[in-house]
């Protein structure tokens, strides 16, 4: 049941367009299978040469001495003692467990502690600190210490403009250049607004602009010139001057309102974009905008991009807003454009910077987060709802008790200042894959018992799979998940050991607490066969 459940989990969770969610369900996946057939197989193996090493009274280490005393080949349940932990479980735990004072405080308790958590849910940090993925002691540290506390500027963005588009034309200068002729609403003028109010916007400079610095060269008399005697050629800056100023003469480039000729406008593009930039000519645009306008094979401007400086980004929080801005601030720009072209013509307007890749993903982490959770939780619905034998009741709280291990467990996250990336995503992921462990055993041993009632069911159910679960599931991955609290790596220490420790601690408690109270209250009918009820007629009534 537990295996087929996770498994199931698994596989429906490698449909996740997340690469890390994808990859890890695929590997939970395989293992399970693979430890599934090692325990189906090697371990039944080893079990039963060990049964025989009991049977022929030999020692658990020194298997090849026999003991003086004689083993019972064929032991009763009654010849074998219970354990510590079962004793406890059945004589003091489930009888407590089962008084109806007690399932009224735990119904409250439970209700609480959901509610609490759905209340904190919504503010959990976004993102994955980049201090984090370092040991305490790493040098890479002071490095990002340094950046936080002394760096007044942010990583470069770039507004990319590309599409149909005539740059050639007037108008269409006019929604994009920063110049006195250039329109409100301009590109240009919409960075710069926005570069004033750096609190909402993220942006701290006004923007680069190619085709504001083209205009200024080509408005120089030492910048853009030809050669006297082949005026199809271009003199770059980087002659002399007695060269330059005897052998070479201003381009005829601009018009009488001493704006750009259309008709030399991408004439004398490419010139300025391999132009040096010098003293003679510091508007050069091969050191500034060399990359920033890709000419198609007509020379035509395909795209280009115009940059600014986001302001300084220290938290995860403050790129993704950041990149929100921009997003924002790109979209009122392609608007505005939009509404200067004319039909046929489109323009495309987005941002881009360097860290946008890395922060992109928590853009739709919430909407991840459901639906991988809600993938996850159907599939162990149904899955249940097919090996419980059809049992809707037992089916639905089971998924019930899980969906509040999870609920819970992203409650603890709040609290204890884990944050929602791809890495706790995929332990909340797994966290609904290893709540089943802690739910089925005890719902199979509740849809088992013979007793009449709902109470004496579940309190059996406990009685007989309590110490199980406490000892077999709980204790053993709690020994495991401890050494992680020791770890150097602080990514260890908040993604896997506090998960760990909350996945088995708020699993634990579901499954030994609320879940037994749930069956004592909304479980279904025992599956008692023919034979049970001719010989305990009885037992035939059933609330």
């Amino acid at each position: 049941m537990a295996f087929a459940c996770e498994v199931t989990c698994f596989f429906i969770g490698a449909l996740s367009t997340m690469p890390a969610i994808r990859m890890f369900a695929l590997n939970a996946a395989l293992a399970l299978l693979i430890d599934f057939l090692l325990q189906m197989s090697v371990f039944i193996a080893v079990l039963y040469l060990d049964l025989e090493r009991q049977k022929s009274s030999r020692f658990d280490i020194l298997c090849c001495f026999k003991s003086s005393k004689n083993i019972n080949p064929d032991p009763t349940p009654d010849d074998v003692e219970a354990g510590l932990l079962q004793k406890i479980c059945k004589d003091h735990y489930a009888p407590f467990l089962m008084k109806d004072k007690v399932r009224l405080v735990i119904f409250i308790g439970f209700t609480l502690w959901v509610c609490s958590s759905i209340a904190v849910v919504n503010k959990i940090d976004v993102g994955l600190d980049q201090e984090l993925s370092m040991p305490h002691d790493s040098y890479v540290l002071k490095y990002f210490k340094a950046q936080k506390n002394d760096l007044r500027v942010g990583p470069p963005v770039y507004f990319v403009v590309g599409g149909k588009f005539d740059y050639s034309e007037i108008f269409h200068q006019e929604i994009i250049c920063g110049a006195s002729f250039c329109g409100e609403n301009s590109l240009f003028n919409q960075i710069s607004q926005a570069s004033h109010e750096p609190e909402s916007s993220y942006i701290v400079d006004t923007p680069a602009s190619w085709l504001d610095d083209y205009f200024d060269w080509a408005g120089s008399s030492s910048c853009c010139r030809i050669f006297k005697n082949d005026t199809n050629r271009f003199c770059p800056s980087t002659l002399t001057d007695i060269n330059r100023n005897k052998l070479c003469k201003q381009c005829p480039i601009l018009d009488d309102d001493q704006t750009v000729k259309p008709k030399e406008f991408y004439a004398f593009l490419p010139d300025y974009l391999s132009d040096e930039p010098t003293a003679n000519c510091p508007k050069g645009g091969l050191g500034a905008y060399g990359a920033a306008v890709k000419l198609g094979d007509d020379g035509r401007v395909l795209a280009s991009h115009y940059s600014s400086y986001h302001s300084p980004l220290v938290k995860s929080s403050d790129f993704i807003e950041a990149m929100k801005s921009a997003r924002f601030l790109a979209s009122n720009i392609e608007r505005a454009v939009s509404t200067a072209l004319k039909p046929g013509e489109e323009v495309k307007v987005f941002p881009y910077s360097l860290v946008y890749v890395y922060y992109e993903q928590y853009l739709t982490i919430y909407g991840d987060s459901i639906r991988s959770l809600a993938l996850s939780i159907t599939a162990i619905f149904l899955v249940s709802f097919v090996l419980y034998g059809f049992d809707i009741k037992a089916s639905l709280i089971v998924v019930f008790t899980i969906i509040c291990i999870v609920i819970n467990l992203m409650g603890m996250m709040y609290w204890w200042d884990i944050s929602l990336n791809a890495l706790s995503l995929v332990n909340l992921v797994m966290a609904a894959g290893i709540s089943v462990e802690f739910c089925s055993h005890i719902t199979h041993a509740y849809l088992m018992s013979n007793e009449a009632s709902r109470v004496k069911r579940s309190q059996e159910a406990l009685a007989t799979m309590g110490s199980s679960v406490l000892s077999g599931i709980t204790l053993t991955k709690f020994a495991g998940i401890l050494v992680l609290a020791w770890s150097t790596s602080q990514i260890f220490v908040v993604f896997y050991f506090r998960m760990y420790f909350g996945i088995v601690i708020i699993g634990a408690l579901h499954g030994l607490v609320l879940l037994p109270v749930l069956l004592s209250v909304f479980g279904g009918k025992p599956k008692l066969s023919s034979s049970f009820i001719i010989d305990n007629p009885e037992q035939a009534v059933v609330e």
